[in-house]
């Protein structure tokens, strides 16, 4: 008997039997489809977004202080010299060449707007005197002004209000710090001349100090 003789043979004699249940149309929608799921109540949104774990606590404070979550894992040895020169650099160099002059001098323009040259202040004897309590009070508004600066700048990282900087494009920031380095800059010039000028405020103040 040769070989092809015996795969006839195989082929006669198999079977394959095929044993299944038979589904009826709804008993198969049932099985294949999931049901909807039911939402949930108002109240246990609340419930679930109110109930406190320890998960919870550690995401949180993981969302709000950052360093928690790396510094444990921070490499020291590896890390610290790199981190300390970059630091170093971008402290001397980046700083004082960034949005720091031009805070610093906004926050001048406050102090000097709101304590004018030309203030009386209570209780001078002379011009000396006079002067060094005007000079006193710019400090105290500068201090006043950075104080309250900062507490809105912690209220709104709080608040993960940093999400608007997203919608801020890189044409409108360039606008807006060449705008303020126009204003800081016609500031100046009567500093730079030595020319008294009227204070502006407001709408073409730019072109009014500049006049």
């Amino acid at each position: 008997m040769d070989h092809a003789e015996e795969n006839e043979i195989l082929a006669a004699t198999q079977r394959y039997y095929v044993e299944r249940p038979i589904f009826s149309h709804p008993v198969l929608q049932e099985r294949l489809h999931t049901k909807d799921k039911v939402p949930d109540s108002i109240a246990d949104k609340l419930k679930q977004a109110f109930t406190c774990t320890p998960k919870k606590i550690r995401n949180i404070i993981y969302m709000f202080l950052p360093i928690t979550k790396w510094l444990p894992a921070y490499k020291f040895k590896e890390y610290v010299l790199g981190d300390l020169v970059s630091g170093i650099s971008t402290g001397v160099l980046q700083l004082p060449q960034g949005p720091f002059a031009v805070i610093s001098l906004m926050i001048g323009g406050v102090a000097v707007r709101l304590v004018p040259d030309d203030i009386v202040i209570p209780g001078g004897v002379n011009a000396t005197n006079g002067t060094e309590a005007r000079d006193a009070l710019r400090v105290k508004v500068a201090m006043s002004v950075t104080l309250l600066s900062g507490i809105i700048q912690f209220c709104l990282g709080v608040c993960r209000f940093g999400f608007v900087a997203i919608y801020l494009t890189e044409p409108l920031v360039r606008g807006f710090t060449t705008a303020a380095a126009v204003h800081v800059f016609t500031s100046m010039l009567k500093y730079l001349f030595g020319v008294k000028t009227k204070r502006y405020s407001g709408i073409f103040s730019v072109v009014y100090a500049s006049g």
